[in-house]
C-alpha cells in the first residue's frame, strides 16, 4: 500500500513540474524535469541506496526553484513539491518501518500515518496556494509586533509544556 502511494505521488511530482513547464511554454526547459526520475528508479531498485532518492528529491526541488526563476506558475510548482514532500516522507517511513522486525498494530499505524499524512498535505497544498493568490502589505511596526507576540506564544507553550512534564 504504501509502495503504490510511494510511487504515485513520485508520478505525481514529476507529473505536476512536466506539466508547469508544458503549459507555460517552456518546451527549452521541459527536459530538465525527467532528471530526477532515473535517480528516483535506481534507489527504488536498490533498497539499499537510499541516499539516491534523498538526491532526488533534493534535484527536485532545484529544478523547482529554477522552474520559478523561469517564471513557472507557482502553482504548479507548489503541487510539485507538495507533491515531491509527501513521497519522500512515505519512502523515508517505508524504509524505517522495513528496518524493524515486529511492528505491533501495524495496520493501525499505517492507517493513522496516512490519515496525518492525507490532512498536512491538503492543509500544506491549501495554505501555500492560497499564500501564492493572495498579497498582503504589511508595515514593520505591524511584523514587529506580530514577531514579538509569536515569541511570547513559544515562550507560553514551554511553560506549558514545563509544567505537564512535572
Amino acid at each position: 500500500m504504501l509502495q503504490m502511494i510511494h510511487w504515485l505521488m513520485l508520478a505525481a511530482a514529476n507529473g505536476l513540474l512536466i506539466s508547469g513547464f508544458y503549459f507555460s511554454g517552456k518546451m527549452l526547459e521541459l527536459p530538465m524535469a525527467f532528471l530526477p526520475l532515473p535517480l528516483y528508479g535506481l534507489g527504488l531498485l536498490i533498497w539499499r541506496w537510499g541516499w539516491l532518492r534523498t538526491v532526488g528529491f533534493i534535484l527536485l526541488v532545484g529544478i523547482n526553484l529554477f522552474a520559478l526563476w523561469r517564471g513557472i506558475a507557482p502553482v504548479w510548482l507548489l503541487l510539485s513539491l507538495t507533491a515531491g514532500l509527501l513521497a519522500y516522507d512515505v519512502d523515508h517511513t517505508r524504509r524505517r518501518w522495513g528496518a524493524v522486525s515486529f511492528q505491533p498494530r501495524q495496520a493501525e499505524m499505517r492507517s493513522r500515518y496516512l490519515q496525518r499524512l492525507l490532512v498536512m498535505g491538503v492543509i500544506g497544498a491549501g495554505v501555500g496556494a492560497a499564500a501564492t493568490l493572495f498579497t498582503i502589505r504589511l508595515t514593520f511596526t505591524f511584523v514587529l509586533l506580530l514577531g514579538l507576540l509569536a515569541v511570547w506564544g513559544i515562550s507560553q507553550a514551554i511553560a506549558f509544556l514545563r509544567r505537564e512534564s512535572e
